[in-house]
């Protein structure tokens, strides 16, 4: 099991993860990034339109992937 950190940025806003989590590989830790970006999304959407979130998944050493998701602003 290697430990991951999954460090949130929500527009202009970061949040470190200080504490990790256990996964067995990369794979399953991107998963759980992609999850944890579909809520990070839903969260923010209530708030306002034209969000860009990342999750930054880290070895603790350096980054190792980037999780991205966008909820555009549409104007009518």
């Amino acid at each position: 099991m290697h430990r991951y950190y999954f460090h949130d940025h929500l527009d202009e806003t970061v949040t470190m993860d200080s504490k990790g989590a256990l996964f067995r590989d990369d794979e399953t830790a991107v998963r759980h990034a992609v999850q944890r970006t579909h809520t990070l999304l839903r969260g923010a959407i209530r708030r306002k339109a034209g969000i860009d979130t990342a999750t930054e998944i880290s070895n603790g050493e350096r980054t190792l992937y980037v999780v991205r998701g966008k909820i555009p602003a549409d104007s009518r």
